[in-house]
């Protein structure tokens, strides 16, 4: 393969080059604008769509982010692809602000017992309920687990997190996520269109060119009698 990598990066590394790229963050969005420019859709879709991923990345629903952008974009005729990129909104340097903005302002809305919370906390209490619910499934498959708790105490842990903190995040998470969508339809929309405009205008440019060209090539060739 001719870029394959002479030394390959092991598992680790490419996990630390994920969330701390070598070339910071700066080239990365860089890369995603000009891909999202170059979709060959109209601005208000390709726009519509990138703000759908965008709300989509304030949703509690982890690992599901691209699967409800997708969605989203589908049901309101956006751009499925640009609501793909849209998702980068939700990265691993934003989740611990988003998670929490969100969950503190869903339980001032609900509320909530606590109204100060914090990402590390909002991700702890995702991977606690993740790993209960895992555990119950391999008990009901007839695993052998370890430390495992009754039926009764796993849907009485898993109704207290859905009250305080599943359903207060979706509540804050979409208020907020609405909010950043507008700003990003309306920001990316003109900025779109104007891409478009100057990438029409150089291959018009570029063809007019190429036809003077070939006349004055043809001009030049001596006919044969």
């Amino acid at each position: 393969m001719v870029f394959k990598r002479r030394n390959p990066r092991t598992l680790w590394r490419r996990c630390v080059a994920f969330v701390f790229p070598r070339r910071g963050y700066t080239r990365g969005w860089k890369y995603i604008g000009r891909r999202v420019q170059r979709i060959r859709d109209t601005p208000p879709k390709i726009a519509l769509g990138f703000a759908c991923g965008a709300l989509a990345s304030f949703t509690p629903l982890f690992g599901f982010h691209f699967f409800v952008a997708a969605f989203l974009a589908w049901a309101m005729r956006a751009n499925v692809v640009a609501s793909l990129f849209g998702t980068i909104v939700g990265n691993p340097l934003s989740f611990p602000f988003i998670a929490a903005s969100s969950l503190g302002l869903g339980r001032a809305m609900t509320g909530g017992p606590d109204h100060s919370v914090d990402g590390e906390g909002v991700i702890s209490a995702f991977t606690d309920i993740g790993s209960l619910l895992w555990k119950a499934l391999l008990q009901m498959l007839g695993f052998d687990v370890e430390n495992a708790v009754s039926w009764y105490v796993t849907k009485a842990r898993f109704m207290e997190f859905w009250d305080q903190v599943m359903l207060p995040y979706f509540v804050g998470g979409f208020t907020i996520g609405i909010t950043v969508a507008v700003v990003c339809y309306f920001a990316f929309r003109p900025a779109i269109a104007a891409y478009q405009t100057r990438r029409r205008e150089k291959l018009a440019s570029r063809r007019n060119s190429n036809g003077k060209k070939k006349l004055k090539s043809a001009k030049k060739t001596p006919v044969s009698s």
